[in-house]
């Protein structure tokens, strides 16, 4: 394949497989953050070869159809839209501007804080039965999301460089 047919293709893939995950996490709950993670994964496709372009109208293309597929489940999927799927593409554009890593570091972790304020808000995915929790870190939870959600994205943007890197190595492998 040459060109933007390739750039196409890997598109369509990237996005085909960020949906079947998405919609294996909607319709199986324990699998809801796994989805997430794998389907940000599969993002990155489009990205290994620079098509920042095809990179982004993947992540346009999972939100729609998961939202449809997945019956309008707005809520399952905001998680997704407004960080997870986004991530891989922002890694992209800091990589393709040369953005200082400490700065956008920053930037990412105020981004993720504030997402996970809004899916506070807006999900279920910090309700639990757990008194200890729920004391401490529920009831204390906008300075939790600062301090254990900082500290968690630095291990998971960490990881999702690493598998970005794992990603454009198989892709170069097989584009020769």
């Amino acid at each position: 394949m040459k060109g933007k047919s390739f750039e196409t293709a890997l598109s369509a893939v990237s996005a085909a497989l960020a949906v079947v995950f998405l919609c294996v996490g909607a319709y199986v709950p324990v699998f809801d953050l796994t989805a997430y993670m794998l389907s940000s994964v599969a993002l990155m496709l489009p990205l290994a070869k620079k098509f920042y372009a095809g990179g982004f109208l993947s992540y346009l293309a999972a939100c729609i159809l998961t939202f449809f597929i997945s019956g309008g489940n707005f809520v399952f999927l905001l998680p997704f839209a407004v960080f997870f799927g986004l991530h891989a593409f922002v890694n992209g554009m800091i990589s393709k501007y040369n953005i200082n890593k400490y700065a956008a570091l920053v930037f990412k972790i105020i981004w993720f804080d504030l997402s996970l304020i809004l899916m506070y808000h807006f999900t279920e995915l910090f309700i639990t039965d757990n008194e200890i929790v729920k004391k401490y870190i529920i009831d204390n939870i906008y300075i939790a999301i600062p301090l254990i959600g900082s500290a968690f994205f630095i291990f998971y943007d960490y990881f999702i460089v690493k598998a970005q890197k794992v990603v454009t190595m198989f892709v170069t492998k097989y584009k020769k």
